[in-house]
């Protein structure tokens, strides 16, 4: 295995919010574009659904600012996305927090 990426879904049809969350690329694969194929792979999907997607991160802000993330404060997070582990703790507070609109059809 090379990389992975998950997306987790939060709220209801009418405030639906996902959840980037757990890309990892092997490193001596870094720089080759595994990551960008997986991400756009995950936002295809996302896409079709027209829903908002929030990650958290400490170290990729600039990789998904390609994939037009935009950082912003976590309290601007969706509260749909209260309900994630990630919130909750499983991710430190430290994580810088980013959105991405959902893509006008």
């Amino acid at each position: 295995m090379v990389g992975t990426i998950a997306l987790e879904r939060h709220g209801t049809s009418s405030d639906t919010v996902s959840l980037l969350r757990s890309a990892a690329i092997d490193p001596a694969r870094r720089g080759h574009g595994v990551g960008a194929v997986l991400t756009a792979a995950v936002l295809r999907r996302v896409d079709a659904a027209d829903a908002l997607v929030a990650l958290l991160t400490e170290t990729a802000t600039e990789c998904f600012s390609r994939s037009d993330f935009t950082l912003v404060d976590r309290a601007q997070l969706p509260p749909a996305q209260e309900e994630s582990q990630e919130l909750r703790g499983a991710c430190p507070s430290s994580a810088r927090a980013l959105l991405r609109p959902p893509t006008e059809a």
